[in-house]
């Protein structure tokens, strides 16, 4: 099962649903991003990221394939991002 992790900052409570609304089962962990180890374990294992932002000095994310943010108009350090993740 693939598996998404939302940074805690980014989760205001209308992620909630969002298990049940995708056509495929998932892995849904809430990851804090001020707690590096667990947020290294969870980005370890990602194969989504749900995030207003993805930083240079992220922890490797070898699985992530989709970084999704939620938001328009936020700098984003584009080679940073890991090579097999899609860039929309």
């Amino acid at each position: 099962m693939p598996t998404l992790v939302v940074k805690a900052i980014d989760n205001d409570g209308r992620l909630a649903p969002l298990a049940a609304l995708l056509e495929t089962p998932w892995q849904v962990r809430i990851a804090d991003h001020g707690n590096p180890d667990a947020f290294a374990a969870a980005l370890a294992d990602a194969d989504a990221l749900i995030s207003m932002n993805w930083r240079p000095e992220f922890p490797a994310a070898p699985r992530l394939r989709l970084i999704q943010r939620p938001g328009a108009g936020i700098p984003v350090a584009v080679s940073s991002i890991p090579q097999r993740a899609e860039r929309f």
